[in-house]
């Protein structure tokens, strides 16, 4: 028997996966709604995005991301041009739950060192905003002069007011709001996978480094990256 090493292709048309992103996408809308109706000055609009990178990894979350942005273009003009931002989220929540940020609540490794667990999720939402930030800013002082029409807006006007100039004044902006948001966003991607049944989770490709490999039946296959070939 020969294996062969499923393509991006094949990944992205299984059926779990494209439910996946639809879902995110469904919940990066949902999420940027309730921070607009709120006036808070961070952006809500990645929860899904995340949620991609968690169980699918870095490949699938980079394309669930820019996915999503060219999606919610549709409604909202800016969203295609920060896809590179919603690339590199997906991309980076994909790669720390690949390297063991981020476990599920139910899990023995959050049950044996909750404290430990929870502070590797809080300090890959940081990692990932502060990255976002720094991708998000010449986005939004070069196509939009830093005038997005979003909640973050009022952040850049007090910015400017303190006499900066626009890059900085978007830069600063982007560095408050961006760790926060993608914090916040992080923990809540977290909760929602822990929400779900382990035997759903183990079916993605990383379920059983979010599970923990004690965590997932045997019978329950995981969604591995190669087929068998007879």
């Amino acid at each position: 028997m020969m294996l062969r090493r499923r393509s991006v292709l094949d990944r992205v048309q299984d059926p779990k996966i494209l439910a996946l992103i639809a879902s995110a996408i469904v919940l990066n809308f949902v999420g940027g709604e309730v921070i607009k109706l709120a006036r808070l000055p961070v952006y809500g609009d990645s929860v899904g995005t995340m949620l991609v990178g968690l169980l699918a990894g870095p490949v699938i979350g980079a394309i669930g991301g820019v996915a999503s942005n060219l999606v919610l273009g549709l409604r909202d003009p800016s969203m295609p041009f920060f896809a590179p931002v919603s690339l590199v989220i997906g991309a980076l929540a994909g790669a720390f739950a690949q390297a063991g940020f981020f476990r599920a609540w139910h899990g023995t490794a959050a049950r044996r060192a909750p404290v430990r667990t929870g502070a590797a999720a809080v300090f890959a939402g940081l990692v990932i905003g502060v990255a976002a930030a720094c991708i998000a800013t010449p986005i939004a002082a070069y196509v939009y002069g830093g005038v997005t029409g979003g909640p973050t807006d009022v952040l850049f006007a007090v910015f400017r007011s303190y006499g900066l100039d626009v890059w900085k004044a978007v830069f600063g902006q982007s560095v408050v709001s961006d760790p926060i948001d993608k914090l916040v966003t992080a923990l809540l991607a977290l909760a929602i996978v822990s929400a779900l049944p382990r035997r759903t989770v183990a079916r993605f490709p990383n379920g059983p480094r979010l599970l923990g490999d004690a965590d997932v039946e045997p019978s329950v296959p995981p969604s591995a990256d190669i087929d068998a070939v007879a």
